[in-house]
């Protein structure tokens, strides 16, 4: 199960890309959701999670201390905690072809991309659900959606 970490101290120039490009290098990450001056990174195994925060907190990013630590859980506890449940993934996600929660990522829409563009599109495949990151729910584009 993907596990979180909780990231402080995010530049306001840094971009998602940017962070999955230097997270990646601990281990296989499963999603990152960024705000305004933190994120969370969600890793796929407990053991990258924690190579991450041996590795990055503190460590300067983009001209800022990062504070890297186990994003935690509803009850204040911290620790490895189970991930998202398909918000935020990345296009790389680790489940196995036909493997209940299999999406597909498709990025680079335009932000006035609607629900009804994408089922048009993607109808004749039987799609489940969409789950769209558009112009209603991004401050940038591009726009993105889950299959």
């Amino acid at each position: 199960m993907p596990k979180n970490l909780f990231v402080r101290g995010i530049a306001e120039q840094v971009q998602k890309q940017d962070l999955q490009d230097e997270f990646c290098k601990s281990g296989a990450l499963a999603g990152i959701d960024l705000k305004q001056g933190f994120a969370f990174v969600e890793f796929v195994n407990d053991e990258d999670a924690e190579h991450a925060i041996n590795r990055l907190n503190g460590a300067s990013f983009f001209d800022r201390a990062l504070s890297v630590e186990w994003a935690k859980n509803k009850d204040g506890t911290g620790g490895p905690r189970t991930g998202y449940l398909g918000q935020n993934r990345l296009p790389s996600q680790v489940l196995q072809p036909g493997a209940r929660g299999d999406r597909l990522y498709v990025g680079n829409l335009p932000m006035e991309c609607m629900r009804e563009d994408i089922e048009r599109i993607f109808g004749d495949f039987g799609i489940a659900e969409v789950d769209l990151h558009n112009k209603d729910n991004l401050a940038r584009p591009p726009a993105f959606c889950f299959l």
